[in-house]
């Protein structure tokens, strides 16, 4: 997986991932596919202190996620922390897990800076989880929400959460788990400055 930054299981399948997704099975195969899968790694356009450089950091998944079935997985959490430069992108990719195609966008935007506050979009997409019926469910980090989107990608519905930063889902009985802390993002520092605003 080159640098895993991340990793899901789901039935009889792991899957890891960082510059690229490894496929195995729980029994210590890969389960008769190639370990290696597609190369899942982006990058951003660094601002800040090394904006004048031009340098290009390398950004990989934080979070993944497989379908019930095993034959989706989901990826988010691209996050960057360089101390010239913290933030994220605000959209979820998407795989078949016994593919090697590229990862296609899924919900969201995976264009650095495209981010929005309207049903569908996100401001920090951080986690991802899936439940038993194959719904996704999505951190908007800086939007302070969780959303749900159904397996074809249309939005259901979401529900407020300050500063989601991880979700997971028992598969046993479907109970939701959310944990929030600030994670690296320019957001923070743009409602801050709001925050600050309104009180004077």
């Amino acid at each position: 997986s080159f640098n895993a930054t991340s990793m899901t299981v789901q039935g009889n399948r792991i899957a890891l991932a960082g510059t690229y997704v490894s496929r195995l099975g729980t029994d210590g195969t890969t389960a008769g596919l190639p370990l290696a899968g597609p190369k899942v790694v982006t990058t951003a356009r660094m601002y800040g202190g090394n904006q004048s450089v031009g340098n290009d950091g390398s950004v990989r998944p934080t979070s993944l996620a497989l379908s019930p079935d095993g034959k989706w997985l989901y990826l988010s959490g691209y996050m960057w922390r360089y101390s010239w430069h913290n933030d994220s992108y605000h959209g979820v990719y998407r795989i078949a897990y016994d593919q090697d195609k590229e990862p296609e966008v899924f919900v969201g935007s995976m264009k650095q800076d495209e981010s929005g506050t309207e049903d569908g979009k996100f401001r920090g997409a951080t986690s991802v989880a899936c439940d038993s019926q194959g719904r996704v469910y999505v951190t908007d980090h800086c939007n302070d929400r969780v959303q749900i989107f159904s397996p074809d990608g249309k939005f259901l519905k979401a529900f407020k959460v300050f500063r989601p930063a991880v979700i997971s889902i028992n598969p046993k009985n479907g109970e939701i788990y959310v944990f929030s802390w600030m994670t690296p993002n320019r957001f923070h520092i743009k409602l801050a400055t709001e925050n600050e605003k309104a009180r004077i």
